[in-house]
């Protein structure tokens, strides 16, 4: 989650002035919510992969 501090950060300072604190917080939780989901779609994809390779993904090792 360090891409979202980042892309919070370009923004502010792009933008800072010209957005208030509520829009900041509301594009802050789309960030956020964008990036939990590019991560489950990558999670879900590996898992895939080694399904069909008849692997277990190396993060359901414990």
């Amino acid at each position: 989650m360090n891409h979202v501090a980042d892309v919070m950060e370009m923004l502010q300072d792009k933008h800072g002035d010209e957005l208030d604190e509520k829009t900041l917080i509301t594009i802050e939780a789309q960030v956020k919510a964008i990036a939990e989901e590019l991560s489950q779609q990558s999670r879900d994809s590996l898992l895939d992969v080694q399904a069909i390779k008849g692997k277990p993904a190396p993060f359901m090792h414990k």
